[in-house]
């Protein structure tokens, strides 16, 4: 089973967005408004998981993110950063890969 974090937070000018992580549907964690959080997962086992990104705070109506997988995690294209910008209210979605490698340094 794989422990580790995704940092997450506000990537613009601006310290005003927040926003919400969900893997697989399951909410894992939120940000504060302008602040940057590690969040937490623990008991994965290898293989591909959905993680989605929330945009739930933006006072101009854009959300400017980055998230960083950590520990071995990575997106399905083999980077571990994404930035961007998204709408207040929408949702983007990721393949993230827990790899067995992952599982092996956590034994």
């Amino acid at each position: 089973m794989y422990d580790g974090s995704i940092t997450c937070g506000d990537n613009g000018p601006w310290a005003n967005d927040a926003f919400r992580l969900f893997l697989n549907g399951d909410v894992i964690g939120e940000t504060s408004i302008g602040e940057t959080d590690a969040i937490g997962i623990s008991n994965l086992k290898s293989g591909s998981y959905t993680l989605t990104l929330e945009v739930n705070i933006a006072p101009d109506n854009v959300g400017t993110y980055f998230v960083q997988l950590n520990d071995g995690v990575t997106f399905e294209n083999g980077g571990t950063r994404s930035t961007g910008t998204s709408s207040l209210g929408t949702s983007l979605n990721w393949t993230i890969l827990v790899s067995q490698l992952c599982d092996q340094f956590d034994a």
